[in-house]
Formats: C-alpha cells, sequence, structure tokens
C-alpha cells in the first residue's frame, strides 16, 4: 500500500502500465525495463501523448 508522494517501482515494466497509474494516483514512478524497443511507448503513455484503452 501507497500513499500520495510515495516512490512507486516497477522493476518490468514493460509498456509502462504502473507507471502511468501510480502517476495519475500521485505516485512518483521508477520503471526499470530491458526491451529498449518499449521506450518509446511509455514515454507517450507518461506525457499523455498516447490515447486509448489504457494509454
Amino acid at each position: 500500500m501507497t500513499t500520495v508522494g510515495d516512490a512507486v517501482l516497477d522493476p518490468s515494466a514493460g509498456y509502462g502500465t504502473t507507471l502511468v497509474v501510480a502517476e495519475r494516483m500521485g505516485r512518483r514512478a521508477v520503471g526499470i525495463e530491458l526491451w529498449k524497443e518499449r521506450l518509446d511507448v511509455v514515454r507517450r503513455r507518461l506525457s499523455g501523448k498516447c490515447r486509448g484503452r489504457g494509454g
């Protein structure tokens, strides 16, 4: 359980869903992902430029 302002670590960030939700809930988020190809998707999602389901 976390509260507003806490940090959330996602050691397998994938496409950033946990990071996006953490940000929306007022948490600071750190994600680690091995696949560089996913980085652009995560950046778009976090910047709000990706729309649609989960985006």
